[in-house]
């Protein structure tokens, strides 16, 4: 999910449409990654161990947030999100 200069809010579903979006510089802000699901399924049926969660953006966030707190007095994280 990009944000673009005219405000607008687009998902990239192809590297042909993000490459055309960068020549052209109509990125503003990348806004999302994207996520990507296994099932329980998947795992049972080829006999692989559960994996632990991936590293979610808001958690990261936290960490951040707690750790920058600790190591700059008077640190404040605001974050944007739009």
């Amino acid at each position: 999910m990009v944000k673009l200069k005219d405000g607008s809010v687009i998902k990239v579903k192809d590297e042909k449409t993000a490459k055309e979006l960068i020549d052209k510089n109509l990125v503003e802000k990348i806004l999302f990654l994207s996520d990507i699901l296994f099932t329980y399924g998947d795992f049972l049926d080829n006999g692989h161990p559960l994996v632990p969660l991936g590293y979610c953006e808001e958690w990261w966030i936290l960490e951040f947030e707690k750790n920058a707190k600790e190591k700059v007095n008077g640190f404040e994280v605001v974050f944007d999100m739009l």
